[in-house]
């Protein structure tokens, strides 16, 4: 690798992140925000005991609203934040799959449909795994940048930041020098700190 040049020299300093492209209508933003989220939306479905089938579902009906009200949503808000107000759409998209269900209860037996039913189990709050859910955001975005930067640079950042190990032991890994490694890191999580404002706080 060339210690010198971690980055792709083209790679423009200054771009709108991708909440706000999403905002204006573009649809490659859009498809990055939901290759980020689509896995939280989805281990969230899960962790509320819907079967595989009925989580997709939910992930695809909470997309279809955040779409439609993205306009609407401000993270300017100090008591507002991406992740709690997709939790929101995901609390409302569940309580109305347990209505549906309750009126049509074919598949379901009277204990289940009363456990699915009980709408005050699903906290306001969206769920705590804040740190984990993080490092793969993080990590799904470095795809994202495959073309801004080398695959030296994406491992650097990648072995440091999401998956902590010390900067000697990646240079030494990779064959970079311990400069170059911090350069690295700090070039990706400029971009990150970029693309990913308003929907997350990268480390």
């Amino acid at each position: 690798m060339n210690d010198s040049s971690p980055y792709c020299p083209t790679e423009p300093s200054t771009s709108l992140s991708l909440l706000e492209g999403a905002r204006k209508g573009d649809r490659e933003s859009w498809e990055r925000i939901v290759r980020l989220y689509g896995p939280v939306l989805y281990t969230w479905a899960r962790r509320s005991r819907r079967q595989p089938a009925d989580a997709a579902d939910i992930v695809q009906e909470v997309f279809a609203d955040a779409a439609k009200g993205l306009v609407g949503f401000s993270s300017a808000n100090r008591n507002a934040s991406f992740r709690g107000w997709l939790w929101t759409i995901t609390r409302r998209r569940l309580v109305d799959q347990t209505r549906a269900w309750g009126k049509n209860p074919v598949a379901m037996n009277n204990e289940s449909l009363q456990q699915f039913t009980d709408s005050s189990a699903l906290p306001l709050d969206p769920p705590t795994e804040i740190n984990d859910e993080r490092r793969g955001i993080l990590a799904a975005a470095l795809a994202g940048l495959q073309r801004r930067f080398n695959a030296e640079t994406i491992e650097a950042f990648r072995k440091t930041v999401i998956e902590g190990l010390d900067p000697n032991d990646v240079a030494e890994s990779l064959g970079m020098s311990r400069w170059s490694v911090y350069k690295a890191k700090s070039r990706v999580l400029q971009r990150l700190r970029i693309d990913l404002e308003g929907l997350i706080d990268p480390p």
